[in-house]
């Protein structure tokens, strides 16, 4: 027995032992913490980043891991005191970990549920901040996430906003933007108008020549990505400038305006330069190039403007603080981290390796493991890379291989929109016909449109409501799950013309998969709709039952490459159920906690109701010291010795307190300035 403890006290201190201050344990934690994110989140993440490089509006994504990391490269001082201060008891400690892993089952319940929706990929995303901070907590303690917590919810910008709500401000900032932009330009004499050309707004300006240029605003156009990267360079900026909350709101109060004004100003200045040099130089050159200068000219008036007029500072400058003739004492320099006068950081503190933290890497690690065996994929995507075109007698022609036969209807190829694909971005807008072998069954109209990035796909109700002119009347709107393994879920929508008695219903949904397109096999992401068109408004029942049927049919043929087990489908279908729970227990465990430490403090109280008049006052001191600046040793002599009656020398007053430590009375904490740790004493009672 004496030889095994032996072996197991060496094993510690090799885990304890430190290269960069750093312990191998902290480097598990971290590995593990990683890992688990990566395997669990990892075909999200590649989903995001593909359409952040295809996708305008969402290329900021691509300065999220950058400025995370700096975030978490700024904090790596606190982060290290923090880790290695870590004095909770065995039962804190417990509930802390408890509360980090129903935190992360939280998120894998959403994440879950968030598959078997209309929007999987943004739901798992969005789920991953929390996720990672139930791994934080979990493995290490509430002080490492409250410093984290800022970089932590930073990674919600990985998800672009849904493009419904783009497509609805960039719509309003595209008609405000043109009827600004028309009227500086027609202020100079300059004969424009604004059509309405698909939802969007269309400048016809004639020139001195008669010949009439036409520039459409389309969403690229509205400044509604430049405001995106704006929000993402705003948060930035507010997280980095020194100074009071309320100047860090300014930078949002006076940016968004300021890049707005400046958008207008670029479109103007495109249409000036059409008007002069020709439509091809103001598209071609100004307009590729004005984003660049507009976002560089936005940064740079907005950090004038705050250093004028706030004096407020981007980049940290050194901490002001007297000397401190402790820092320097030779006794300080050997054996304190931190000053024991002035409370700064000395040196890095050793970051001590307990048995629970082995038992937390374990316990993390086999739980990743059980996640990642039953993990679902993100889209069911096909084996079938069929060409998207055929060349037959009369001329390329959609393939009518990439939909199904299905029994009583003859599947033919209509036509393909070159038009709209040039509109709206997309490889390809085919349109089919399921047309009844005897004529008896109405006959359903097949849409297929393949972009390289999704945004370029439109939902429907967006597209007739929101940019409708006029706005069509919807009768029904609702997600239907159209395929149960892996579960594949379809939106209804059902809806009349105004002005007339058509009815039109759509069962549509997305999906990805691999085509041939040309002599290119290409990774698409597809737009299925199926179109009907009810005699009557009646007749919306039997419409939508039919189209059931045909979107199982097509959604089964393009054969999943993967299904999903038993246990997936089953969180899945009850997901948000599930995750309602977990809730439930996780606000259980915090609840649990903190009447444990109220009670703790009342306990703490009666006990320094015990003490001496004399230890009472320098516990006084250390909550008024806490209350007014920074409870060090030195603030809390000051205060003391300007109530009490007597004089106390700095040494005597730090022993009554390392007293009061190992009754629980007052204990040690980190704090931070300007991301440099500090430490301080806090009181632990009520009284």
């Amino acid at each position: 027995m004496g030889a095994i403890a032996i072996s197991r006290r060496v094993f510690f201190e090799k885990l304890a032992q430190t290269k960069g201050y750093v312990s191998l344990a902290t480097m598990l934690k971290v590995l593990v913490m990683l890992s688990a994110i990566l395997l669990f989140y990892g075909q999200d993440l590649r989903a995001v980043f593909l359409d952040a490089f295809q996708n305008e509006s969402a290329n900021y994504v691509l300065l999220v891991p950058a400025i995370f990391g700096y975030f978490v490269y700024r904090k790596r001082k606190m982060l290290k005191a923090v880790i290695a201060s870590e004095g909770s008891t065995r039962n804190s400690t417990f509930l802390i970990t408890l509360s980090g892993i129903l935190l992360c089952t939280t998120a894998v319940m959403l994440y879950w549920y968030g598959a078997n929706t209309f929007s999987p990929l943004e739901y798992q995303v969005i789920t991953l901040p929390v996720f990672a901070a139930g791994l934080v907590l979990a493995l290490f303690n509430l002080q490492t996430l409250r410093q984290l917590a800022f970089p932590i919810f930073f990674l919600v910008f990985l998800v672009p906003p849904p493009s419904q709500i783009l497509n609805v401000i960039g719509s309003a900032l595209s008609f405000t933007g043109s009827e600004l932009s028309v009227r500086i330009v027609s202020a100079l004499g300059i004969h424009v108008e604004i059509l309405n050309q698909y939802g969007n707004p269309m400048i016809m300006m004639t020139r001195a020549d008669k010949t009439v240029l036409g520039f459409t605003l389309d969403l690229s156009c509205s400044g509604v990505y430049v405001l995106l990267g704006f929000l993402i360079f705003g948060f930035f900026m507010a997280y980095i400038t020194r100074g009071v909350t309320w100047k860090k709101a300014v930078i949002f109060l006076v940016g968004l305006p300021l890049m707005y004004s400046l958008n207008i100003v670029r479109i103007a200045s495109i249409l000036l330069i059409g008007f002069s040099l020709g439509q091809d130089l103001a598209l071609q050159a100004f307009h590729l190039l004005s984003g660049l200068v507009l976002t560089v000219l936005s940064i740079v008036l907005l950090l004038a403007i705050m250093e004028k007029l706030f004096g407020t500072r981007i980049f940290r400058g050194s901490i002001s603080t007297q000397a401190c003739t402790k820092c320097v004492s030779p006794e300080n320099a050997r054996a304190e981290n931190y000053c024991t006068y002035c409370g700064k950081s000395l040196k890095n503190a050793r970051i001590l390796v307990h048995r629970r933290d082995i038992a937390r890497i374990l316990v993390v690690a086999l739980l990743v493991a059980l996640l990642i065996e039953i993990q679902t994929p993100v889209l069911a995507t096909s084996n079938k890379p069929l060409p998207v075109f055929v060349q037959t007698q009369s001329g390329e022609q959609g393939n009518t291989l990439i939909l199904p036969e299905i029994s009583g209807y003859r599947l033919v190829f209509l036509d393909r929109d070159k038009d709209f694909e040039k509109l709206a971005q997309e490889d390809a807008a085919l349109t089919y016909w399921y047309q009844s072998d005897n004529g008896s069954q109405e006959t359903v109209t097949v849409s297929v449109e393949l972009a390289v990035d999704r945004s370029s796909l439109h939902n429907w109700e967006a597209c007739l409501i929101t940019y409708g002119s006029p706005p069509v009347t919807q009768l029904d709107l609702r997600d239907t799950q159209i395929l149960e393994n892996p579960p594949m879920t379809a939106r209804y929508f059902a809806f009349e013309y105004p002005n007339s008695s058509q009815t039109e219903v759509v069962l549509y949904w997305f999906d990805q998969s691999t085509f041939v397109i040309g002599n290119e096999t290409k990774a698409e992401y597809v737009k299925i709709s199926l179109i009907d068109f009810p005699n009557t408004p009646k007749n919306l029942t039997e419409a939508e039952s039919a189209l059931l049927v045909f979107g199982s049919e097509i959604a089964g043929y393009w054969q999943p490459l993967k299904t999903w087990t038993a246990v997936s489908l089953m969180i899945s279908q009850n997901g948000w159920e599930l995750a309602l729970a977990t809730t439930v227990l996780l606000a259980g465990t915090i609840g649990f906690g903190a009447v444990n430490k109220f009670r703790d403090c009342k306990a703490k109280g009666r006990i320094y109701q015990k003490l001496s008049e004399e230890d009472r006052l320098i516990i006084d001191s250390v909550r008024k010291a806490t209350e007014n600046s920074k409870a060090t040793l030195g603030n809390v002599t000051a205060i003391y010795r300007e109530t009490a009656s007597r004089e106390l020398d700095d040494e005597s007053l730090r022993q009554k307190l390392i007293q009061a430590e190992k009754a629980g009375i007052v204990s040690k904490k980190v704090t931070s300035q300007s991301d440099e740790p500090f430490q301080t004493w806090i009181v632990n009672m009520k009284t």
